[in-house]
C-alpha cells in the first residue's frame, strides 16, 4: 500500500476458529506462510502445519489388504471396510460432470474413503501394512475396458495416498508387492487356478472355501512377509 508516495505496510490479525480438521494439528507447528486461494468467487486462507515424522514401529503386527471395487478394503484378518463406496461410485457416474450434485458426491467420496482408511488403521493398529502396487491398474485391466465410466471413480489411489500420510504420523511401514496371481492363488494350499475364484467366493479343491477378497489379502500378506529384509 502506498500513502503520500511512501510505501506503507499493514498487519491484519485474523482469528482462527478451530474445527474438526484443524483440531488434529493442534500439537503440530504452524508455519508462518499463509496462502490465499480463490474458489467459486470466494477467497480462502490456507494454513500449513508441519511435524517430524513419527519413529518407525518395530514390525510385529503385519496386516495384508486387498483394495477392491465392491469392498474398498479387505484385510488378511477377514474384515471388510467400505462396502458402501461402490454405491457412491455408481451415483457419481450418473451425475453430469461439473454439476453441483457431481461435485458434492466427489467430496463425499473423498471423505468416506478417508473415514474407511482411518477405521481400518484404528481397528488393526498395524506396524506394517502390506498392499499391492497398483500403478496403472485401471488402464491395463480388462475391468477398466468394460466399465471405465464407473472405474474412474474407484478410490484405490486415495487409499494409498491416505495410508502414506498416516504412516508418517503413526509410524507404521507400508510394503508394496506385485499384484500378480494374488486373486487366483489359494491361500491355504498355494495352487494357482483362475477358475477357483467364483465372484465373491474362492473355492479350492483342497477344501478351502473363503471370501475371494480375504483370500487375496492373505496372499498379499504372505508375499510381503516373504520379501528379503532391506
Amino acid at each position: 500500500m502506498f500513502q503520500n508516495g511512501k510505501k506503507r505496510t499493514e498487519t491484519i490479525n485474523l482469528p482462527i476458529k478451530h474445527h474438526q480438521q484443524s483440531n488434529r494439528y493442534k500439537n503440530w507447528n504452524r508455519r508462518k506462510t499463509v496462502q490465499i486461494e480463490r474458489k467459486s468467487g470466494k477467497y480462502y486462507l490456507v494454513y500449513f502445519w508441519e511435524k517430524e515424522n513419527a519413529p518407525k514401529k518395530q514390525i510385529i503386527n503385519s496386516v495384508g489388504i486387498d483394495i477392491g471395487y465392491n469392498k474398498l478394503i479387505s484385510d488378511s484378518n477377514g474384515v471388510h471396510y467400505g462396502k458402501n463406496l461402490k454405491t457412491i461410485y455408481d451415483r457419481i457416474s450418473k451425475k453430469q460432470r461439473g454439476s453441483k450434485a457431481y461435485e458434492r458426491l466427489l467430496k463425499y467420496k473423498t471423505n468416506e474413503t478417508n473415514r474407511v482408511v482411518n477405521q481400518f488403521i484404528r481397528t488393526n493398529n498395524p506396524d506394517e501394512v502390506i498392499c499391492e502396487n497398483l500403478c496403472n491398474v485401471k488402464k491395463n485391466s480388462k475391468l477398466y475396458r468394460s466399465m471405465n465410466n464407473k472405474l474412474q471413480y474407484w478410490s484405490y489411489r486415495q487409499v494409498l495416498d491416505k495410508l502414506e500420510r498416516l504412516s508418517e504420523i503413526e509410524g507404521f511401514k507400508i510394503t508394496k508387492v506385485e499384484p500378480s496371481y494374488t486373486s487366483q492363488t489359494c491361500c491355504k494350499c498355494g495352487v494357482i487356478n483362475k477358475s477357483n475364484r467364483q465372484g465373491e467366493i474362492y473355492k479350492c479343491t483342497c477344501g478351502n472355501l473363503i471370501d475371494a477378497d480375504t483370500n487375496a489379502a492373505i496372499n498379499i500378506l504372505h508375499k510381503g512377509k516373504s520379501l528379503p529384509l532391506p
